[in-house]
Formats: C-alpha cells, structure tokens, sequence
C-alpha cells in the first residue's frame, strides 16, 4: 500500500503542537514508513517532554523551596559566573552579607511557622529593594548574600543601607519588628569566591558586634 504523505502528530502535555511528516520519496510512501513517523514522533515527544522536566528538577536544585530565591547551590554557580565575568570585562563587584538579628528568639517564642514566614517576607522585601541584575540568595539558615555585579564599594552601601532601612521599617508576621545587620565586600584583583565571601561574613559580625542593625564597613 502506497501512502502519498506518512505523517505523525507531536504530542507535548497532552497537546499537539506540531506535526511531523515525510516527503519527497521516490515511488512514494508505504505503511512501514507511516509507522517510521509515529515511532520518531512519539521518540521526539518523550525526549523533549524528559529534557522539560530535567531543566525543571535542575531550576528546583538551585532555588530555596521556602523563600523562592537561589539557594547556596545556585547562589554559588551565580557568583562564579560574575567573578569569570570580571576576568573578561575588568567591571566591579560587590557582595553584600546579612542575617536576620535575633532570629532564634523569633523561632522560639512564636515557632517555626512564624519564622519560615518571616524569611520569605525578608526575601520578598529584599527582592523589592534590589535592582533587576542583582541576585538574592538564602546563604543558609536566617543569612542571605546579595550578588551585586558592576556595583563598587560606595554603590553597594548605598543598596545595604537601603535594605538595612527598608526590613527595620517593615512590620513582618508574629514579631512585627525584625532588623538586620550587613557586612559589604568588593572583588579585589586575586580574590576568589571563599576570600570575598569571607571578607563580607566578617564586616557582617562586625556590625553585629557593634549593635546590630547596622551595615559594615562604614
């Protein structure tokens, strides 16, 4: 039996979204060629449906299921990229550390619901406050680091202090009044990621030490 154009339908989710067919065959197409077509259209389908849910799980392994921004795992495929980034253009960045003060206290007298709200009301509020190239990401616990390429010193302080203002002026769930204290750093030629997270990780206890709800260095 001679078919004059075998063809298949491509099925994603239920839904046809295109269709597959053959031609321009010499002395036309046979039943085991229509068969041909749906085999590759149902192949095609499984293997594009299977690489949407890979990208899926990969996007799920680098974001915080809580607060919806990049988890230490993404954060740190960010950070890498901006720091190659650096070696190619030579453009500035900085790195803004912070933690929640006083965060056990929160957990313990209002629960831990009370404080899982609190974080993604810190990330939603921080988010707001940020600029669109800027990345947030939940470092860990009640800790966040905020990527901030092409950003210098005096720039970055200006965006710590904004957020530093923005969270004390918020009234959050349970608490209502939650502050924040923030340590800055900026890329300087040889650092690497530990060095400049490290540098920020210490103005960020630095400010804790002298007060809390304060951005270092000053």
């Amino acid at each position: 039996m001679r078919l004059l154009l075998p063809y298949s339908p491509f099925v994603l989710e239920d839904r046809t979204v295109c269709i597959i067919g053959l031609a321009n065959k010499a002395g036309g197409f046979t039943g085991h060629d229509a068969y041909l077509a749906r085999v590759f259209g149902n192949l095609a389908a499984i293997s594009l449906r299977n690489s949407g849910r890979l990208e899926k799980l990969r996007e799920l392994s680098r974001s915080d299921v809580l607060t919806g921004c990049f988890n230490r795992r993404g954060g740190v495929g960010c950070l890498d990229h901006e720091l190659s980034r650096i070696g190619r253009t030579g453009t500035a960045l900085a790195v803004i550390m912070f933690d929640i003060d006083e965060f056990k206290a929160v957990n313990d007298f209002y629960g831990h619901d009370t404080g899982d709200q609190v974080l993604q009301e810190i990330a939603e509020v921080a988010t707001k406050n940020m600029r669109e190239a800027d990345i947030l990401i939940r470092w860990g616990g009640e800790e966040f680091l905020v990527v901030a390429p092409d950003t210098d010193m005096e720039s970055a302080a200006v965006l710590a202090e904004r957020l530093r203002k923005t969270i004390a002026g918020n009234k959050f769930s349970g608490p209502g009044k939650i502050t924040a204290s923030f340590g800055i750093a900026q890329y300087q030629k040889g650092d690497r990621r530990d060095s400049l997270i490290d540098r920020a990780d210490r103005y960020m206890y630095l400010a804790k030490q002298k007060g809390r709800n304060r951005v270092e260095p000053v």
